[in-house]
């Protein structure tokens, strides 16, 4: 929240835009039943290393309240952050995570958000992405764009 305070403020000042991408990473319960288990320390730092290759060196990741975890994009458009989304997705899905955690039962919902094609502040960002990401989570593809968008 912390960097991402600090961007918005460079979105104020200059108007430069940000992008938000909201994702979680689980897996299918072991037992196929309805729901999903959080990943393991070990296959998390690996998703972690795969997504600092894709992502650009402004680009900030990090932990985003309880089990979800945000990539925020200076002077980046919701369009060009759908584009680094999915780079991530392929990068974390190409190869397994762990040698139990591979495509088929790894389940990624992301949500991308920008200012100020999604709102005018903050919250209206966050909003848009969390809302953006529960939509993916629900749907068949685990990108989703967010629909609050005046114009990118």
């Amino acid at each position: 929240m912390y960097f991402l305070e600090y961007e918005f403020y460079r979105f104020e000042a200059y108007n430069w835009p940000i992008s938000l991408i909201l994702f979680e990473i689980n897996r299918r319960r072991t037992d196929m039943s309805f729901g999903a288990e959080p990943l393991a320390a070990s296959a998390i730092n690996t998703a972690a290393l795969r997504i600092e290759l894709v992502k650009r060196p402004l680009d900030l990741l990090g932990h985003f309240e309880t089990q979800d975890f945000a990539l925020v994009l200076p002077n980046t458009r919701p369009s060009q952050a759908a584009f680094v989304a999915n780079r991530v997705l392929d990068a974390l899905t190409t190869t397994p995570l762990a040698p139990d955690i591979d495509r088929r039962n790894l389940l990624l919902s992301f949500g991308v958000a920008g200012l100020p094609s999604d709102g005018e502040d903050l919250s209206s960002l966050i909003e848009a992405a969390r809302t953006a990401k529960n939509e993916a989570r629900e749907g068949t593809f685990p990108i989703v764009l967010s629909r609050t968008r005046k114009r990118d």
